[in-house]
Order: structure tokens, then C-alpha cells, then sequence
């Protein structure tokens, strides 16, 4: 996703956002760098919120992902 951003590479970027929203499983099994990705970029605003909106309903869900240290 950073590569892609930084690259101008929007179709990728699309394709990888749009792929991401209907995988919701693995947005969640890495909440924690995504959500950094996705705080950090523009381009990936309807990701980051859709973090925000997962975690304001259920916040443990930060402290069960398997990238949470």
C-alpha cells in the first residue's frame, strides 16, 4: 500500500483499498499496522475509517490483534 501511494500507482491503490474493505478478517487480524498505514496516507482514508468506527464499537479488538505488542 506505501509503495503504491508513493509510486502514484491509484489503480493499485483502488484495487488494494477495495480488496481490503471486503476482506474485513484481515483488516482486523492487522488492525494495528494497518491502521498506522492508513492513518499515515490520504489515500487510504475509508480504510482508516472504517478502523475507527471497528474500534470506537469494540475497542478490545486492538489488544486481541496478532500485530498488537
Amino acid at each position: 500500500m506505501i509503495a503504491a501511494d508513493e509510486l502514484c500507482l491509484d489503480e493499485l491503490c483502488t484495487y488494494t483499498k477495495d480488496f481490503l474493505l471486503n476482506d474485513r478478517e484481515s483488516l482486523k487480524s492487522n488492525l494495528v499496522l494497518l491502521l498506522h498505514v492508513t492513518t499515515e496516507f490520504d489515500q487510504f482514508m475509508r480504510i482508516s475509517q472504517f478502523y475507527k468506527e471497528t474500534y470506537r464499537q469494540n475497542p478490545s479488538l486492538i489488544f486481541k490483534a496478532k500485530d498488537f505488542t
